[in-house]
């Protein structure tokens, strides 16, 4: 006996940014490619002397990082100047929502962390651009 359907799985979703001031943006990033989001922070079970296994949790803080490969457009004009965002230290959030109103959430105090272009003779010129966020904020 076969199980129950899944309802329709998510397909697409949106990658936003909010980066104000000189050569910012505000809007949707169309030239993401790859995304991926990492969490600092993790818990680990703690031991304490006279306790044979786990005597607790302990929650270890930290950042998100944040992995985007972007493709390159035609001209000197990028999408977002990635170096210049780096170079300048500013601070900008990302968000990302699933289609039709689907999870959602917003990285905060979003940083440049590290630029790292490749090219190769098939003709793609990508960024892999690092990106440090202090908070994550949506859904549950």
């Amino acid at each position: 006996m076969a199980g129950p359907i899944p309802a329709a799985f998510v397909s697409q979703g949106k990658i936003l940014i909010d980066m104000p001031g000189p050569k910012g943006k505000a809007g949707q990033l169309l030239t993401v490619e790859k995304f991926d989001v990492k969490e600092g922070g993790s818990v680990e079970g703690v031991t304490t002397i006279g306790v044979n296994e786990g005597a607790g949790h302990q929650e270890k803080q930290g950042a998100y990082t944040i992995s985007m490969t972007c493709r390159r457009t035609v001209g000197k004009n990028p999408e977002v100047d990635w170096v210049y965002a780096k170079q300048t230290k500013k601070l900008f959030v990302i968000s990302t929502e699933d289609e039709s109103n689907g999870l959602s959430f917003s990285y905060l105090n979003c940083r440049v962390s590290k630029i790292d272009p490749s090219k190769d003779p098939e003709g793609n010129h990508k960024d892999e651009v690092e990106i440090i966020a202090l908070q994550r904020v949506g859904d549950p």
